[in-house]
């Protein structure tokens, strides 16, 4: 007797080969049987007509390290088919941490998690498996290192070069959090302190990632003017390090720098031909968001985010960075504000009820508001709200993202900051947006070829295991959705709404979303 059977649905199984129409039977949390017609009794049946069965969706790049403790659904993600989320992305994390700095990682890492972080801390990548191992979940969960957290705790916001005492220390959190059952690091390369580390360093820590088979997500420090010179180094640090290295949102920030995804794309074909092991993802949206510090240079940071809130208050401080704002140079660095414009850059979540006016407002609209210049605002803003800002960025163009997109090396993900009254429409609709716009209306996929590129394709590339395809012996992990309806609904002004279209999802064969209600089962597990 099964526990439960799906029963003629088409079967969309993740390998990208042709769908087709059957029953899936389902025992002790795997796939037992996928025949045309199962003959075998079962203690439920799910008629499926009309809709797709195909493995759950897999979100490699989420923010979600503790929306579990608060929503063990994580509905936002639940909602759009996603089974498994990855945590830990862009050097952002909550482990590990050291006792004289978990002030510093704490003041970092709260625009994209909130306040809450505070009680969601931990000194190592263990205590924080053991953490999520332990919360009740209705979703997998797996985990990058942040080497954010690990620079902080070893080197604070300091832009010195690391000791070897301190490389070592390094080293030493990357293997205490491999062995604890990360899949790997992520990178942080254009926040602050990440983006002080040096090659050599960052190849150090590759290394000890690679030895017990991980892999190194980064976020490169420039998406702009010197983005050749960051796309080679990270393959570079796939090459030395002999690790796959994934590039995290790929894209040309500012107005100047699109239109040349396509070339991109041939010259990191080339890399990846002369030996490096590169892959990507991206969203499915034109607008990004982050934290209001990327905002500043790099080096305003070097004491962390509440010395540069005190620093501002300084006039004379305060000229330089304003100056720097304005200025079009910054080496190596993006200068977000100028590539994007101030009337770009918008206000998606705060703190104080002093400043609530300015939820879902751009910077220059405060800056009117305030009778003050757009560099003068943001400044005002960030002291303000002592650092705790996050932004939504319009910053790229719609052609180049379909191009990265539509890319076989590309799989696209949510990159949502679950904080905030108003988060980016991707937290809540990446998955069914991707669909809906990909395979169905503009048909740049075929069904087939848009569901592996987020199930077996994520699967594989973070060593998931049974995952990602529907197969006998595999985990069931299934979404039943239908082609017809499924749509994204979250937007700009409504970003926290629901998806049309998916009607059941099950985790490891417990069903958590029944007639695209949210259920009561907690099967999820740390991965």
């Amino acid at each position: 007797m099964l526990d439960l059977i799906i029963e003629q649905a088409t079967i969309v199984d993740g390998t990208g080969a042709p769908a087709y129409r059957g029953d899936i039977g389902v025992l002790d949390g795997r796939i037992a049987e996928i025949a045309p017609k199962l003959s075998s009794g079962a203690f439920r049946c799910i008629k499926a007509d009309g809709l797709m069965a195909a493995p759950g969706f897999i979100d490699i790049h989420s923010h979600d390290d503790i929306v579990l403790g608060q929503d063990p659904l994580n509905l936002p993600k639940l909602m759009q088919g996603v089974t498994t989320v990855v945590v830990g992305n862009c050097g952002f994390g909550v482990a590990p941490s050291a006792k004289e700095t978990r002030q510093l990682l704490r003041d970092y890492s709260a625009p994209v998690f909130g306040p809450q972080i505070s009680e969601c801390i931990f000194g190592s990548f263990g205590e924080y498996a053991s953490y999520l191992q332990g919360l009740p979940k209705a979703q997998n969960i797996a985990a990058l290192l942040p080497h954010g957290a690990v620079y902080i705790a070893v080197n604070g916001f300091s832009d010195q070069m690391m000791s070897e005492q301190q490389l070592r220390r390094a080293e030493a959190y990357v293997a205490e959090a491999m062995e604890a059952g990360a899949l790997g690091m992520s990178l942080g390369l254009m926040y602050a302190p990440g983006c002080y580390s040096t090659q050599p360093e960052l190849h150090r820590l590759g290394k000890a990632v690679a030895r017990q088979g991980g892999i190194v997500c980064v976020h490169m420090k420039s998406e702009s003017g010197c983005f050749e010179k960051s796309l080679a180094e990270a393959a570079e640090l796939s090459r030395c390090c002999g690790v796959p290295v994934q590039i995290s949102h790929l894209k040309h920030v500012g107005k100047e720098y699109w239109g040349h995804m396509r070339e991109t794309l041939v010259q990191l074909q080339s890399e990846m031909d002369g030996g490096a092991d590169l892959g990507f993802d991206m969203y499915p949206y034109t607008m990004g968001s982050s934290t209001m510090s990327i905002l500043f240079p790099t080096g305003c940071l070097r004491g962390g985010v509440k010395d540069l809130v005190q620093g501002l208050r300084s006039q004379a401080f305060r000229d330089t960075v304003r100056n720097a704002l304005r200025s079009g140079d910054w080496g190596d660095e993006d200068n977000l504000s100028m590539l994007c414009g101030w009337e770009n850059v918008i206000i998606s979540s705060l703190d104080s009820q002093r400043n609530r006016s300015c939820m879902g407002k751009s910077i220059q609209e405060i800056a009117r508001e305030r009778g003050v210049g757009g560099e003068d605002a943001m400044i005002d803003l960030y002291i303000e709200e002592q650092g705790e800002v996050a932004v939504l960025l319009n910053h790229i163009d719609q052609q180049d993202m379909r191009d990265v997109i539509l890319s076989r090396h590309t799989i696209p993900a949510s990159d949502g900051l679950p904080d905030g009254e108003l988060p980016h429409p991707r937290l809540y609709g990446a998955f069914a947006k991707y669909l809906k716009d990909f395979a169905r209306d503009q048909k740049l996929l075929s069904w087939e070829a848009a569901v592996e590129k987020i199930t077996s394709k994520p699967a594989r590339r973070f060593g998931l295991g049974n995952r990602g395809l529907l197969r006998e012996g595999y985990a069931a992990d299934i979404v039943l959705f239908d082609p017809k309806t499924i749509a994204d609904t979250a937007t700009y002004t409504n970003p926290r709404s629901h998806p049309t279209g998916i009607q059941y999802v099950a985790v490891g064969g417990a069903i958590v979303v029944e007639n695209g209600a949210p259920g009561d089962a907690r099967p999820g597990k740390f991965l």
